[in-house]
């Protein structure tokens, strides 16, 4: 794979730039100012195009992925690159997109979050209405991501089993007893002794880790196939870096490209405010035994829009 920077004749790429942006009069307003880059893997699979927007920020304009080449993580290898490219250039990253949950999703899990956004951006600006995941674009999203990360996303490997223990074990004994009493987080803490049952969850959910650049992990996040949302930790050290937001952008995007319509938790005291903030609604309170205690959590939902 080679993701090169291209000066000349940048107008080749239209058919692919199009894809992402597919008013040719738009692209013409930033192609020639911007740097295209393009990703090659035995034929072109993806470009984009950034652009400087002064005070130190950089915007991504246009991504796209050969229809033949999506879904095979082509776009997030090239937005890694661009933030290893421009890391020493910019402090921060902006991209606008439509609002519509699947891109927006795909942003959160490469580690943008929301910033603002404008208003009848596409009404305004196109000459024919935009449509994207069935959606008539009106307002222009944009999100925001600072070039110096702390940590990448990836999936668990069975090796990883005995450190994921010891974070939610430690998570549990210090983050959770501002909710809960001794007995109850010693108890629960207990449910993560059996290492077997660790390698079992890494094999049979999509299982992610957040991987610091000492390569510790800082927090995971697993789904089962059926859409049941069955972790979500951070280490206790790393608490309130968006590593959750990041985590919990990636499960949802797994989750809509695998067709699952909602999505269920059982969520302690201590994360229900972040899960109301992603938008998830709580169902019922509920008692559920941990090991030999029973603890107070909810069953939360969050219904996903899924591409037809």
């Amino acid at each position: 794979m080679i993701i090169s920077l291209i000066t000349v004749d940048k107008k080749r790429y239209l058919d692919l730039l199009l894809l992402g942006d597919e008013q040719e009069s738009m692209i013409d307003r930033y192609l020639e100012r911007g740097e295209l880059f393009v990703l090659e893997d035995n034929g072109v699979k993806a470009v984009c195009v950034v652009t400087d927007e002064g005070n130190g920020v950089c915007e991504l304009k246009n991504i796209a992925v050969s229809p033949s080449s999506q879904r095979q993580g082509y776009g997030r290898r090239m937005i890694n690159y661009l933030m290893d490219y421009y890391w020493d250039k910019y402090g921060r990253m902006i991209v606008g997109t439509g609002d519509v949950p699947g891109t927006l999703g795909f942003y959160k899990s490469c580690g943008f979050e929301l910033s603002h956004r404008i208003e009848n951006f596409f009404t305004d600006n196109y000459d024919h209405p935009i449509i994207e995941e069935g959606v008539l674009l009106k307002d222009m999203v944009y999100l925001k991501r600072k070039m110096k990360t702390d940590f990448v996303i990836r999936e668990a490997q069975k090796c990883d089993a005995p450190e994921l223990r010891e974070l939610y074990r430690n998570t549990v004994l210090t983050v959770n007893k501002r909710d809960y009493s001794q007995a109850e987080v010693e108890d629960w803490a207990s449910c993560g002794d059996d290492l077997a049952k660790w390698e079992a969850m890494i094999e049979n959910h999509y299982f992610v880790v957040a991987v610091n650049w000492q390569f510790r992990i800082t927090g995971f996040s697993s789904v089962t196939p059926q859409g049941y949302l069955h972790s979500m930790f951070i280490h206790k050290d790393y608490q309130s870096r968006g590593i959750a937001t990041v985590l919990l952008g990636e499960i949802e995007r797994y989750a809509m490209e695998h067709h699952i319509t909602r999505l269920t938790s059982e969520v302690s005291l201590t994360a229900r405010g972040f899960f109301e903030k992603q938008g998830y609604v709580v169902e019922k309170e509920q008692k559920r035994r941990a090991n030999q205690l029973l603890l107070t959590n909810f069953w939360m939902t969050k219904d996903l829009f899924i591409k037809k």
